[in-house]
């Protein structure tokens, strides 16, 4: 036994004895072990977000450094001092780790003072109750000696040590969750990253469950902090081998990889974060890699330059290639940057059958039957007089009938006929082709969306016109059309799933509002009816409960599919929350809707779910209100919801208006 006297008075432990145990020995090789991890993150500590989860790797720092202490104590009053030290560190890990993980690897919420005060007042409250047992033993109720130790005791808990530990178990399960969800979304290494976090994760997990219900390995030993410790060294390996920190997913489009044109994807700090293989091939994926600020890709030539209008440059190892890259912005909810994402297209052909032509007009026909005849663009080609006097076979093909039917037709008269008469700015884009004609300049890359003609299905092209000219004077011009039908849809598609709700296919609530709010202003603006239904299944907790989550999924599906077929076309059915839905019909008064409702909840009760063994019965509680002319949006879904919950005080499955 070493008994260690003459210490500073302020650590409040002269005369305390000290032994050298097994378990010194273990938490002293956790200490060294979560230093290193420390010593690890701080080198990332500027990063977003990053001030947690250093604070997470000093708390578990502290919680091994009294644990090493607590062991080494050879008297129970020693053990019990360092134990409660202990929880400095022990009590806000789970909250600091959860903090971290609620904004990586992207920023979900903003943080403000009375959050942080919410997150942390539990640990606050529990560690006070604590450091005061000795007045109420709600935290220690006892201490056991361990038979054949000198300093073994097992400590025996009560309630505010339950309450503490359970609410760290909660912010330990919403960390896991968040880290399950991102290796869900994520690709390639970044969901290896999330991977390696998920499995480290295991081990505080499981360590503090055996402790606590007194399965330890070794008796008495808190083995928690030892967990800890060895799940930081999965943050170590995700940040030195997986880039963590460097390397931080942004977004990936649907079928990205095999566009036909290239995309390169750059997050706010210009590093590159996704670059499908067109475009390793069109700029020579040895010049730009994976992780790379632009900075580092000299040789692109200015691809990059800008993020707010197309650039065309000369480009890869031959400098030969005419790149053209079109920049969108990406914003994240807050609509604040989160990156670029640069659309790379392959003009070389189009740019030498230009510059051919400029140089002779004698040679136009062979070089449209040599060269443009073959290319995939769509290219016409005009008169001075405006009329067209050739056309590409991608030209007949994807808008025409025959060459007949088109050559020597006036084309200004095809974009007045065939511009969708939807199209947004259709007026607009005419002047600004007729202008370009007039005053013989270039156009770039206009949208334009075509109607259905002749047989042909709606098109959405990229429009581009240039003068052919023959030294000082014009002889014509070169109209260029690409095909960008696909890419339109897939970003409707894209629209369409941010406002469906994934399992039943109905709108989510934010389609509800922004869709809903159409026809709320409609009612409003021409003083119409609009009725709206607030449904909420009765007791689904208990199905829920009683099933498991894919059962009452199944039941959500059917009920959505028996309340369709009671709806029209123009009105609105969405998912508004868990178990709750909202309809909204256009032009129905109060009995109208009444009237919808109860054929609703007629055929939710009309006969049993088929869930578990035998027929289940269900029902719902039904909240029916209409439109005034006081009313918000908000307002009269508030009016809907007090209905239903009028309903369900009245016995559920009820309608109530």
């Amino acid at each position: 036994m070493i008994k260690l006297y003459g210490l500073n008075s302020d650590l409040g432990i002269i005369g305390m004895s000290f032994i050298i145990t097994k378990e010194t020995f273990i938490f002293l090789a956790s200490l060294v072990l979560n230093v290193l991890t420390i010593l690890v993150v701080w080198q990332k500590r500027q990063k977003a977000g990053m001030v947690w989860l250093v604070l997470a790797m000093i708390a578990i720092g502290v919680y091994n450094f009294f644990a090493m202490l607590d062991a080494s104590s050879a008297e129970l009053s020693g053990r019990i001092l360092f134990s409660k030290l202990e929880y400095l560190g022990a009590n806000t890990v789970g909250p600091f780790l959860a903090l971290f993980f609620i904004n990586f690897p992207q920023q979900r919420i903003k943080f403000n003072p009375l959050f942080l005060l919410m997150v942390f007042s539990i640990p606050l409250i529990t560690f006070i109750g604590l450091i005061t047992n000795e007045y109420h033993y709600l935290f220690y109720t006892g201490f056991e000696h361990i038979s054949g130790t000198i300093n073994g005791y097992y400590f025996l808990h009560g309630p505010i040590y339950w309450i503490a530990l359970s609410y760290n178990y909660a912010c330990g399960i919403a960390s896991i969750i968040l880290i399950y969800i991102n290796t869900r979304r994520a690709t390639a290494i970044y969901r290896l990253q999330s991977l390696v976090l998920l499995i480290s994760s295991a081990f505080p997990f499981f360590s503090g469950l055996m402790y606590a219900f007194g399965r330890n390995p070794i008796p008495g030993m808190d083995i928690l902090p030892v967990g800890f410790s060895i799940s930081g060294l999965g943050i170590v390996f995700s940040v030195v081998f997986l880039r963590m920190f460097d390397l931080v997913p942004l977004s990936r489009n649907l079928l990205v990889e095999n566009l036909q044109d290239g995309v390169v994807v750059l997050d706010s700090r210009k590093q590159v974060v996704d670059i499908n293989p067109a475009a390793l091939q069109l700029l020579d994926g040895s010049e730009i890699k994976l992780g790379a600020t632009i900075d580092q890709c000299n040789s692109c030539g200015g691809v990059f330059s800008q993020t707010d209008q197309t650039v065309e440059i000369i480009g890869g190892k031959s400098k030969t290639h005419h790149i053209l890259s079109i920049p969108t912005c990406l914003t994240d909810d807050s609509g604040k940057t989160a990156g670029y994402m640069y659309v790379l297209r392959n003009m070389t052909e189009i740019r030498r059958v230009e510059e051919e032509l400029h140089q002779s007009q004698e040679r136009y026909r062979s070089l449209i039957e040599d060269v443009v005849d073959a290319a995939s663009m769509a290219i016409c080609i005009i008169d001075k007089d405006f009329r067209i006097i050739w056309v590409n076979q991608a030209c007949v093909e994807n808008w025409f009938f025959s060459r007949e039917s088109i050559l020597n037709q006036d084309i200004r008269e095809f974009f007045f006929s065939n511009q969708h008469p939807r199209a947004e700015n259709r007026e607009e884009l005419i002047q600004k082709i007729l202008s370009s004609y007039r005053d013989g300049f270039y156009l770039e890359n206009l949208e334009i969306h075509f109607q259905k003609a002749e047989g042909k299905p709606e098109r959405w092209v990229l429009y581009s016109s240039k003068p052919i000219r023959v030294g000082y004077y014009a002889g014509g011009r070169i109209e260029q059309m690409v095909d960008i039908t696909e890419q339109k849809r897939l970003q409707k598609q894209v629209e369409l799933q941010a406002i469906t709700d994934e399992l039943t296919h109905i709108y989510n609530r934010r389609g509800l509002f922004e869709l809903g709010l159409h026809d709320f202003n409609r009612a409003r603006r021409i003083k119409t009816n609009l009725g709206v239904i607030f449904l909420d299944i009765d007791n689904f907790k208990k199905i829920n409960d009683h099933f498991g989550h894919a059962k009452s999924d199944q039941v959500l599906v059917e009920l959505v599919n028996r309340i369709k077929s009671h709806l029209r076309d123009m009105d609105i059915f969405a998912r508004y929350g868990g178990d709750e839905f909202v309809i909204l019909l256009p032009e129905a008064n109060l009995q109208q809707a009444a009237e919808i409702a109860r054929r609703i909840k007629d055929s939710v009760t009309c006969a049993p779910f088929s869930i578990g063994l035998e027929p289940y019965p269900v029902t719902a509680s039904l909240g029916v209100a209409q439109f005034e002319l006081q009313d918000s949006f908000t307002d009269l879904l508030d009016r809907a919801d007090q209905c239903m919950y009028r309903a369900k005080q009245k016995g559920r499955n009820c309608i109530e208006l």
